[in-house]
Protein backbone atom coordinates (compact mmCIF):
# COMPACT_ATOMS: atom_id res chain seq x y z
CA UNK A 1 0.00 0.00 0.00
CA UNK A 2 1.25 3.12 -0.81
CA UNK A 3 0.92 6.65 0.91
CA UNK A 4 -0.81 8.89 -0.85
CA UNK A 5 0.51 12.88 -0.85
CA UNK A 6 -2.07 15.79 -0.83
CA UNK A 7 -0.09 18.61 -3.00
CA UNK A 8 -0.15 21.96 -0.65
CA UNK A 9 -1.07 25.19 -2.47
CA UNK A 10 0.26 28.39 -1.18
CA UNK A 11 -2.06 32.05 -1.46
CA UNK A 12 0.00 34.94 -3.71
CA UNK A 13 0.49 36.31 -0.04
CA UNK A 14 2.32 33.75 1.35
CA UNK A 15 4.83 33.08 -1.23
CA UNK A 16 5.14 36.92 -1.16
CA UNK A 17 5.62 37.25 2.27
CA UNK A 18 8.05 34.11 2.13
CA UNK A 19 9.95 35.90 -1.02
CA UNK A 20 10.14 39.08 0.84
CA UNK A 21 11.38 37.32 3.74
CA UNK A 22 14.13 35.25 2.28
CA UNK A 23 15.33 38.88 0.27
CA UNK A 24 15.34 40.92 3.56
CA UNK A 25 16.98 38.58 6.14
CA UNK A 26 20.24 38.09 4.83
CA UNK A 27 19.64 34.30 5.32
CA UNK A 28 19.97 31.57 3.03
CA UNK A 29 17.03 30.21 1.10
CA UNK A 30 17.25 27.03 3.12
CA UNK A 31 17.16 28.25 5.96
CA UNK A 32 14.13 30.21 5.21
CA UNK A 33 12.32 27.71 3.70
CA UNK A 34 12.67 25.36 6.52
CA UNK A 35 11.76 27.86 9.11
CA UNK A 36 8.26 28.01 6.72
CA UNK A 37 8.16 24.02 6.26
CA UNK A 38 8.74 24.34 2.49
CA UNK A 39 10.79 23.09 -0.40
CA UNK A 40 14.13 24.91 -0.28
CA UNK A 41 13.77 25.20 -3.72
CA UNK A 42 10.18 27.55 -3.22
CA UNK A 43 11.34 30.90 -3.11
CA UNK A 44 13.90 31.03 -5.99
CA UNK A 45 11.05 29.60 -8.25
CA UNK A 46 8.39 32.19 -6.82
CA UNK A 47 11.19 34.82 -7.16
CA UNK A 48 11.80 33.86 -11.31
CA UNK A 49 7.79 33.54 -11.98
CA UNK A 50 7.34 37.08 -10.87
CA UNK A 51 10.43 38.43 -12.25
CA UNK A 52 9.26 37.41 -16.18
CA UNK A 53 5.85 38.51 -15.39
CA UNK A 54 7.23 41.88 -14.08
CA UNK A 55 5.73 42.40 -10.92
CA UNK A 56 5.38 41.02 -7.56
CA UNK A 57 1.61 40.62 -6.10
CA UNK A 58 0.99 42.92 -3.66
CA UNK A 59 1.40 42.29 -0.07
CA UNK A 60 -1.42 43.16 2.32
CA UNK A 61 0.85 45.20 4.59
CA UNK A 62 1.62 47.52 1.37
CA UNK A 63 -1.99 48.27 0.98
CA UNK A 64 -2.80 52.09 1.96
CA UNK A 65 -5.19 52.47 5.34
CA UNK A 66 -8.43 53.33 4.54
CA UNK A 67 -9.81 56.08 6.68
CA UNK A 68 -13.45 55.43 8.18
CA UNK A 69 -13.55 59.50 9.21
CA UNK A 70 -15.58 61.79 6.85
Amino acid sequence: MTARTTKRRFTDEFKHDAVALWETSGRLQTEVAAELGIMPTMPRRWQLKWQEIGTLPASPAAKPQVSTMA
